[in-house]
């Protein structure tokens, strides 16, 4: 996860990570895992890259990650 302020305001964006790193645990590795392995599968099966954010957004919220 990255977060950038175009370097307009690099403490802004340092506390930004810091708090989002304290709100995204562990946990998250294995989650970013599994929605690569689907993009990759969805790709694969001739999705189009919007089709694909569409999928991406709807299996995120089908999982309740962020409920």
């Amino acid at each position: 996860m990255t977060v950038s302020t175009g370097g307009r305001a690099p403490g802004l964006a340092r506390k930004l990570r810091r708090f989002l790193e304290g709100l995204f645990g562990p946990e998250w590795a294995g989650r970013l895992d599994q929605v690569a392995a689907q993009r990759n599968e969805w790709r694969q099966a001739g999705n189009t890259l919007p089709e694909v954010a569409r999928k991406t957004d709807e299996f995120v919220d089908q999982q309740g990650w962020l409920s």
